[in-house]
């Protein structure tokens, strides 16, 4: 059966989804700016749907993709809603934003969440709630009901949620933020503690025919090997004869010594230990290399899938 992947349409997570898919090996062909489909020519089976992330984890959610590539914030937002869909991989490593609550410049006296709960304490004496427009309600009523935030009004955003408070449609409001440059255009500013982290991240339904695993297997193999490599270098030096390499292990995810070489996997924070005490072994001439694959014995994301497909039973 064709496994079917649902990947953003546009923006950067488009942008940057199909740089993580070729550097794993499995480039999305067919992808001219007028089609909504595509394959993976090294991934056999497999049909690629291009959708709006916001729809992403619904599609997911009624089974009409069996997995997709969408923002945390975007799952977490409807994660009420989402009784079938499955976080596999959290952080892709691209698409990180910051859900906030931002303010007018001139509110100086509020830079935290507990500033606006002594306003709006302030203001309920008055009559009038904090108006707070946003795209994000269940998370950003949840996140103020944990600060004591209670006495609110959710203006619902379908458009540009910064020129709320301009139009004064709000008072402030609760959006994405990546450079912030965008808050600052329109006047505003965000206040401590973000509501919510995000990445993109990849989910699937929990009951993802069992034909299509192996194609499953695979894309969670090579997409959790190429992330684990970015964390690792691989080292190679010439030894004087044989030498004792029990020193390394602790400095090495691996180690191997043949003849008058050794090599090692370490990450960067090993690098220098690992290089002194090649040096202290007698070691000379270490080449380093960045890893862009690392393959272990066991794929986790796959391991989440299985547990959720288990549940069901």
């Amino acid at each position: 059966m064709t496994l079917t992947l649902a990947l953003p349409s546009k923006g950067t997570l488009y942008e940057s989804t199909l740089a993580l898919f070729k550097n794993c090996g499995l480039s999305v062909g067919n992808t001219s700016e007028r089609s909504y489909e595509a394959t993976i020519p090294h991934l056999a089976n497999t049909r690629v749907l291009y959708q709006r992330p916001t729809e992403i984890p619904l599609k997911v959610e009624e089974a009409t993709v069996d997995l997709g590539i969408t923002g945390l914030d975007l799952v977490a937002e409807r994660g009420h809603q989402l009784k079938n869909l499955v976080v596999l991989i959290e952080n892709l490593g691209f698409g990180r934003a910051e859900l906030v609550l931002a303010v007018p410049q001139d509110w100086i006296d509020v830079s935290h969440v507990q500033d606006l709960v002594d306003l709006s304490l302030r203001w309920r004496k008055q009559g009038r709630p904090l108006r707070i427009a946003t795209k994000f309600s269940h998370l950003t009523s949840e996140f103020l009901e944990q600060q004591g935030l209670n006495h609110f009004l959710l203006v619902p955003s379908d458009g540009a949620t910064e020129v709320a408070p301009k139009l004064g449609d709000a008072d402030l409001i609760a959006d994405t933020v990546t450079t912030g440059n965008t808050l600052r255009a329109n006047g505003l500013r965000p206040i401590h503690p973000p509501i919510f982290s995000s990445q993109a991240c990849l989910v699937a339904h929990r009951d993802v025919a069992t034909s299509k695993l192996p194609q499953v297997a695979q894309l969670l193999d090579r997409l959790e090997a190429y992330l684990r490599a970015g964390s690792y270098l691989f080292l190679t030096a010439q030894t004087p004869g044989t030498v004792d390499v029990a020193p390394l292990i602790p400095l090495s995810m691996s180690v191997q010594h043949q003849g008058h070489q050794v090599s090692l996997v370490v990450t960067e924070r090993q690098l220098y230990p690992a290089i002194q005490k090649l040096r202290q072994l007698g070691c000379t001439d270490t080449a380093v290399v960045p890893v862009k694959y690392f393959f272990t014995d066991q794929t986790p994301a796959l391991d989440r899938l299985t547990t959720a497909r288990t549940g069901l039973n």
